[in-house]
Parts: structure tokens; sequence; C-alpha cells
């Protein structure tokens, strides 16, 4: 049978005493012995397989085995290995069958169709500036697939990775983008140049040997079309925390009461930007959030500027706080999502007459700044840990806008607390024409760090189906 290894392939015979389970990656294929037919076993998230006949393929589902012959049962190394695939499993596989060998069949683009669909989103109608059909980047031979496509992290180039995923050397391949390439340089995986690469008609030219990744960065012409970039404002924010400390600095502060926690400074920025949005965050020395007690927040002029956007996060797991927008004559405490309030301020006085009142409420969840934005069934329930079939804490994922993930957090004496991640996420929210302050949640454990109006056209974009579990 024939494995694929993501950088080329393998070829492996019939199971061993030794060799009874061995990895792959996102397919492995079995064709005849004169090469007319075969079968594909296409999949997106299981990595063990074996070949127990010679006509036999098979990909592992759920594994739960425990060695009791070789090692206790009690051994620390294998106390959960039985229960390891216990609770909700989400996965796909498909089988593929095909005429002569794997290569002609075409495997790998099957594979990759599977492991990333066409995804549809929807957006505000327009008057289609870039023509019916829209292409960022091109390669010339299908065998040459992209692995990655994003900005340097020193510049505002870009950097595009190949692979050749076939066995057979690809010869004067071309590259091509929305704009023409103007320099290009071959680089090595951290983006360290290597050497020259060869432009020609503003398209990069490139020879492949098989199975070979390689990877560029490269520069490009002015665009034939701009879009408008996203402006934004800061809003002033009166911090009242201070959540970032230095190494070895005590802070008696910190994003939450019970532990002082705080940010570590060496990572803290001094902008964020999201979408194209930038926030102004607080200083590293002082008083750097806002521990909210439902203060009026004037905004700024904003002309053509229609969302709020708060980075923020709650202190003691995730919250769900109100959010006023615009004027009224009493802040209430809790509130329909998107309620208008004049008939609520009218039933407080059922004799009174009904007069137009100009705010909203915006009901949100803040996620918690330290908790995981997502983990699979656990068996650790409430810091402990357990064992026994039924006895897991569900899996979840957050679905919150992260703007900022940092990989350690400090602890009250400073100290480094290695593998607990901080994050900041963004929560945004329609201005109306002629609003010119929001009240903030009265919820002491919710942290603001950065306000800023803006408009972004992205924003408007949907998708039409989840794009994650």
């Amino acid at each position: 049978a024939t494995y694929d290894l993501g950088r080329g392939v393998i070829k492996r015979p019939t199971n061993t005493t030794e060799m009874y389970e061995v990895p792959a990656q996102q397919w492995a294929d079995l064709t005849s012995e004169d090469n007319r037919y075969g079968v594909t076993i296409l999949n997106d998230c299981k990595y063990g397989w074996d070949k127990p006949t010679d006509n036999t393929l098979r990909l592992t589902l759920l594994n739960n085995q425990r060695n009791a012959n070789s090692i206790p049962a009690t051994s620390e190394h294998l106390v959960f290995q039985e229960y390891q695939d216990f609770g909700k499993n989400r996965f796909t596989f498909a089988i593929y069958g095909h005429a002569g060998e794997w290569q002609a069949a075409n495997v790998v683009a099957q594979a990759a169709r599977l492991n990333q669909p066409l995804r549809a989103f929807t957006v505000p109608k327009h008057e289609g500036k870039l023509g019916a059909q829209f292409s960022m980047l091109q390669t010339s031979d299908p065998r040459m697939v992209v692995t990655a496509f994003k900005q340097t992290e020193k510049s505002g180039d870009f950097v595009v990775r190949l692979v050749n995923q076939s066995a057979v050397e690809i010869k004067g391949a071309q590259v091509r983008l929305t704009a023409p390439i103007e320099k290009a340089s071959e680089i090595y995986g951290d983006e360290e140049r290597r050497g020259d690469a060869t432009i020609k008609d503003g398209a990069l030219v490139l020879d492949m040997k098989p199975y070979q990744p390689r990877s560029f960065a490269f520069s490009l012409a002015a665009a034939p079309l701009r879009l408008a970039r996203p402006k934004s404002v800061p809003v002033p924010v009166p911090f009242n925390e201070q959540v970032v400390s230095a190494d070895g600095q005590r802070n008696s502060s910190g994003m939450d009461r019970e532990q002082h926690r705080s940010f570590p400074r060496e990572l803290f920025p001094r902008q964020i930007q999201y979408k194209g949005v930038t926030f102004e965050m607080g200083p590293v020395d002082s008083k750097n959030a806002l521990s909210v007690r439902g203060e009026t927040i004037q905004l700024p002029p904003h002309k053509g500027m229609t969302r709020l956007y708060v980075l923020s996060a709650a202190s003691k797991g995730d919250l769900t706080a109100v959010m006023r927008i615009g004027g009224g004559e009493e802040p209430r405490v809790d509130g329909d999502k998107r309620e208008d309030l004049t008939i609520a301020n009218a039933k407080k006085d059922e004799k009174a007459q009904a007069k137009p009142v100009n705010w909203l409420e915006e009901r949100r969840v803040y996620p918690d700044f330290a908790e995981p934005v997502g983990q699979a069934d656990s068996c650790i329930i409430n810091g402990r840990r357990t064992v026994g079939a039924g006895r897991l804490a569900p899996g979840y994922i957050k679905r919150d806008s992260i703007a900022w993930i940092c990989t350690h957090l400090h602890d009250a004496e400073g100290k480094n607390l290695l593998y607990n991640y901080g994050y900041l996420f963004v929560q945004t929210y329609d201005i109306p024409e002629g609003v010119n302050s929001v009240t903030l949640p009265w919820n002491d454990q919710l942290r603001i760090m950065a306000m800023s109006m803006g408009t972004a056209e992205n924003d408007e974009i949907q998708p039409l189906q989840e794009l994650f579990d």
C-alpha cells in the first residue's frame, strides 16, 4: 500500500508483528498488482493505518487500547489510555475508487478537496469592480501545491510556500498574482534569504524536484485596483487598573483579584491591529485597563465611522453584560438584545405618555482572559483528573473574535506561568447616526483594554456555513 506523508509518500508491506500499525496523513492507497485499478481511503483527521492482508486496507477511527501485559494499569503513563477516545468524535473519511495508478487518479487533489472544502460567503450588493472572476494567486501546474501564502514577519512583502506533490520533476512552473511580481528571492523556513529567484513577465518561474518544498519572498507592483483601507480613531478610556507586569514585579491588581495574574510586559504591545482597525494600548508602567462600573464614554468625532470596536476580556469566567448605545434617562443593569426601550420606559408608568428614547441595549458574552478558547472532551474536571467512562467535561470551541494572544502570564510575584495563555477579544457594536456616547456595563469583572471607532467593508462578509466545529 502507498501512504501519504504530506511531503512525499512511502510504500509499506502487509502487517508484521513489529509493524502492525503505521502513520499516514490524508490518504492511503491500495492499487492492483497490474496497476489497472485501485482504491484510496481519504480522511480529515485520523492517522493510524494498517494492512492486515494483501487486499485489505484499514484506517483506525477510535483507539482506547491498553497494553496490560507490559505495564501495570496503574502506571502514570497509561492511567487514561483506555479512555483516550471516549466522548464525542467528529471525523470524515471517503472511499475513492480509480482506474490506473494513484498518481494518474489525482488522489492528492481529492484529499485536499476533502480537507479544504470550498466555502461560500455572503457580501452586500456591490458593483463588482473585480469582475465576474477573481483569483488572488495562480500556479501553472496542478502538481505544485501552495501550502502557505502570508506576509513576511519583518516587512510588508509576501511569502509563498510551495511543494511538488508528485514523483516527477516539474520544469518552468509559474506563480502569478493579481499584480506583477517586482522582485523575489528564495528563502528558508525562517524567512532568511537563501538565494535569487527568477521573474519573467511579472511571474515567478521555478523548477521543483519530486516532492520538493520551496519558499519564496516577493514584493508586488501597484495593484490595478485598491480597496479603501479601514479607518479608525481611538476612543479615550479612563483606565483604573494595572494588568501588566515585568518579570519579578509584584502586582496587587492584575486581571483577576484572586490570583492577581497579569500580562507580561515584554509581550504587551503598544498597538493591536484587528482587521485594519488600530487599538491604542495603555502604558505598560501604570494603569492600562478599565474595570467597568457603568461609565459613560464620549465618542470622538467619527464622521463616516459606524462601528465601535471594544478590546476586552473577563476576569472570572465568561460573563454576560449589557452595553447601552446612545443617551437615555436611566441605565439598566439587564436588557434584551438590541431592545428599543421606548416601550420599556413607558411600562414604568402606564399613565405617563411614552417619550422616544434614542438608545439601545446590546447583550453580549465576554470571554475570560485565561480560559482555553477550546478543548476536546476532557478527563480534567474542576482541576482534578477523573477516571471512568462518562466522567468527562464536554469539549467546546469559543467562537469569539480573538485579537491578541500571549504565550504566558505572570503571577502575583511576577513569575512566569508557562503555557498559561492569555487572550484579548473584540466585540463590535453598530453606532447609529447621531449617537455620541455609550454606557458601559456595571460589572467590575470585565476589563476593557482599548476602544476604537472605525469602519471596515470586510466586516460585512459572512460565511454561509460554520467554519469550525
